[in-house]
């Protein structure tokens, strides 16, 4: 089964049971502090294919398992010095568009 980490302080409990009832049957949903320490953070890296938040680039890169980081922000100026370009079938997405206004 699939892992995904969460790493959003500002999603509510609502928001997390609407998350993990869309993803019932093939990911479990975990969630984390954004604070969390290196290692706490690291740990719950090992064992996910995707998250969501801002991870440590470095921790993300060291991560052989993740697959796809949707970032919160539309900023991705410190994943560029970790190489994450080299991971093999992973994605590193934005939130560029998300607070455009029409």
């Amino acid at each position: 089964m699939q892992q995904i980490l969460i790493a959003v302080n500002e999603l509510t409990d609502a928001h997390l049971q609407r998350i993990q009832d869309a993803a019932k049957g093939w990911a479990q949903i975990v969630r984390i502090d954004q604070s969390a320490a290196a290692a706490e953070y690291q740990a719950a890296l090992l064992n996910a294919q995707v998250v969501f938040g801002w991870p440590p680039p470095q921790g993300l890169a060291d991560s052989p398992n993740i697959r796809l980081a949707q970032l919160c922000s539309v900023g991705y100026d410190p994943y560029l010095t970790v190489s994450l370009e080299q991971k093999q079938d992973f994605a590193l997405c934005n939130a560029r568009g998300v607070p455009s206004v029409p």
